[in-house]
């Protein structure tokens, strides 16, 4: 769902579900055009770095999304982050953040803590999905979508995902 998502909106550039043997996540979904994630070019210049780590959960061994990591770049190079959003859904005891955050490649004029604005961990509610940062990029960061379909796409995407959601819940 991933890849169909990226590929009708913000890049034409091959998303890959890697198998990944002997961790205890069962795969990993991003742009790896050498068998690991990548940034991925955008439509606007700027790269997506894109990680989803997949792995079976509790005794019904359904499919669930562990961590992931969605960094928007002004270069393919991982220092040249903007923003970034991360989440871990399993954290390690002692974990100080929330589980889902964002980081700021920035430094507000009147911040005056004592760790560096950029390490923060700003709290970001439940979850952030491809979908969301996808509707982000494109409404204010100019990429232009590759498919005039781009909305359905997402559209489609967001229901899929609060269809997982309910059923989880119902159980």
């Amino acid at each position: 769902m991933i890849g169909a998502v990226v590929n009708a909106t913000v890049s034409a550039a091959p998303i890959a579900r890697v198998q990944v043997t002997g961790a205890e996540f069962g795969c990993y979904i991003g742009h790896c055009p050498r068998g690991f994630p990548e940034p991925l070019p955008l439509t606007n210049g700027h790269f997506l770095y894109l990680y989803n780590a997949l792995g079976l959960r509790r005794k019904e061994r359904y499919l669930a999304t562990l961590e992931y990591r969605y960094w928007y770049q002004a270069t393919a190079d991982s220092n040249s982050w903007i923003f970034r959003y991360e989440y871990l859904r399993d954290p390690p005891p002692g974990y100080p953040y929330a589980p889902c955050h964002v980081h700021v490649n920035a430094k507000p004029a009147t911040y005056t803590g004592a760790k560096p604005f950029h390490d923060l961990h700003l709290p970001a509610g439940e979850r952030v999905t491809v979908e969301h940062v996808v509707r982000h990029l494109i409404a204010e960061h100019g990429i232009n979508p590759i498919s005039p379909k781009w909305e359905e796409t997402l559209k489609s995407a967001e229901d899929h995902f609060h269809e997982i959601q309910r059923k989880r819940v119902e159980k």
